[in-house]
């Protein structure tokens, strides 16, 4: 990525004085971010999906005032997952035929696995957002470590937290989302 995202001088001066070159650095690792999120065989490309989640991003006036262009990635990271379990969920209602479509013989066994994957996505999704109602550091860890794949030690940084309590809190995590998700009491 640019040094607007990294850090160094240009994450501290503002958009208004980095401009254009910052808001290229953003787009730029969106769509590099877009291309890890989509699944092969979609009907969205990653362009698609970085200019959905730019025009989100720029109806929010607290993003687009914001001098961090680090910021602006983040936000515009889980405004993409918004986006994409957005979609999931409208392919999904009973208004648009749920589950059942209509696709090629050779292409069957492609589209149930990204189904499948969506509807993991979904759920896990979901999870987290139950576990984040009691637990937030733990789901917070889980985001930043899963959804947004930092490392153990680039998530502490960003809790204030060290990396041995960053592991012990996706532990847990792991094992209440494991036993949620498997359907256990």
């Amino acid at each position: 990525m640019s040094r607007g995202l990294e850090g160094g001088s240009d994450a501290d001066s503002g958009w208004g004085s980095t401009g254009p070159e910052s808001l290229v650095a953003v787009l730029t690792g969106l769509r590099r971010k877009a291309r890890g999120l989509l699944v092969a065989g979609g009907s969205l490309g990653p362009s698609d999906l970085v200019g959905e989640a730019a025009v989100r991003l720029l109806r929010d006036a607290r993003v687009r005032r914001h001098p961090d262009p680090r910021y602006v990635y983040r936000a515009g990271v889980r405004a993409m997952r918004r986006i994409l379990i957005d979609r999931f969920r409208a392919r999904m209602r009973h208004k648009r035929g749920g589950a059942l479509r209509r696709v090629p013989l050779d292409a069957a066994a492609e589209a149930v696995d990204c189904a499948r994957r969506g509807a993991e996505a979904h759920d896990l999704s979901e999870a987290v957002a139950r576990l984040g109602a009691f637990a937030a550091r733990q789901a917070e860890a889980v985001r930043l470590c899963y959804f947004e794949r930092m490392t153990a030690a680039e998530a502490a940084a960003k809790l204030g937290l060290s990396k041995r309590a960053v592991e012990q809190d996706l532990s847990y995590a792991r094992a209440w989302l494991r036993r949620e998700l498997s359907g256990g009491s």
